[in-house]
């Protein structure tokens, strides 16, 4: 009869155990992928901290490969800035006396960043020594020949990352007062002389690494006491393009300064400059003031 309830279904009874057996199987479970994710980002943690340490050191090791950023050597004053973008740098540079009278100013820039960059320079430096042992008897290499070996090295060993290296070097002699240098890549150094407005040190010279062929022109500038003269990678560029201006106007407009206040200025701007208003790169600047 329509609207009278049917006697013939039979509801099977719920077990409230059963209920909770299930429901507890689905808890463990819940609770045991929740202590392997925990035992997972412990883990995590762990290896951070260990790849964080790793880098902590190598940044060491290539901060104690360097010389000390404010010094003299015979009659040149020096003052250095390094900076790297993180941890480790594909930055690097030297300054070392080479014998009684003359001084070496090395520096290099490899392509990229990180571990593969920061391992290059440790090669790069080995190459850019200014001096070697021949026949018993010490040589001064002239710069260009230093870059075309370090152009030659780098083409014949085929690195996969990082094929590309910008480098500089430079020879003063103090009894001639004569700097001699070549570029690869490199940005042109300025020169602040004592007397009159600072100008760029333009010589021909592409990328190392790049083709068999690279030749690299040697500039001699003879310099006066008073004159200085700035060598810097491309982070510096890109720092101060990041404030609508460029190495050689920036640099003008302190020549009145010392290197210590220029050094100071590079290093407020840097630090004062977020990440997001610029090309974040190394920075790296040598310096050079003749005494007398």
């Amino acid at each position: 009869m329509t609207g009278m309830p049917r006697t013939d279904l039979v509801m099977e009874p719920t077990s409230a155990d059963s209920l909770g057996e299930g429901a507890l199987g689905v808890l463990e479970q819940m609770a045991g992928r929740l202590n392997d994710l925990e035992a997972r980002s412990r883990q995590l943690a762990a290896d951070y901290q260990h790849l964080d340490e790793q880098f902590r050191l190598a940044g060491q090791i290539q901060q104690a490969m360097l010389p000390d950023s404010a010094t003299a050597l015979g009659s040149v004053r020096v003052h250095a800035i390094y900076r790297p973008l993180d941890r480790i740098s594909g930055d690097i540079y030297d300054i070392a006396r080479l014998d009684e009278t003359r001084v070496g100013v090395s520096l290099a820039d490899a392509a990229g960043h990180g571990v593969p960059a920061a391992l290059l320079t440790v090669f790069i430096k080995r190459l850019l020594r200014g001096r070697e042992v021949v026949n018993g008897s010490y040589r001064i290499v002239p710069p260009s020949e230093i870059l075309r070996r370090l152009n030659r090295e780098l083409r014949e060993t085929r690195l996969a990352q990082c094929p590309y290296v910008t480098a500089l070097h430079a020879v003063y002699d103090e009894p001639s007062r004569r700097l001699t240098l070549a570029r690869g890549g490199m940005p042109y150094p300025v020169l602040m002389p004592a007397c009159g407005p600072p100008r760029e040190l333009r010589s021909e010279g592409g990328l190392i690494g790049a083709f068999d062929a690279a030749d690299f022109q040697a500039l001699h500038v003879p310099l006066k006491p008073g004159d200085r003269v700035a060598f810097f990678s491309d982070g510096l560029t890109a720092l101060l393009n990041g404030h609508g201006t460029a190495p050689l106007p920036w640099l003008a407009q302190r020549a009145e300064q010392s290197l210590e206040q220029i050094v100071g200025a590079i290093e407020d701007l840097a630090a004062q400059t977020p990440a997001a208003a610029w090309h974040g790169d190394d920075v790296t600047l040598v310096a050079i003031r003749i005494q007398n």
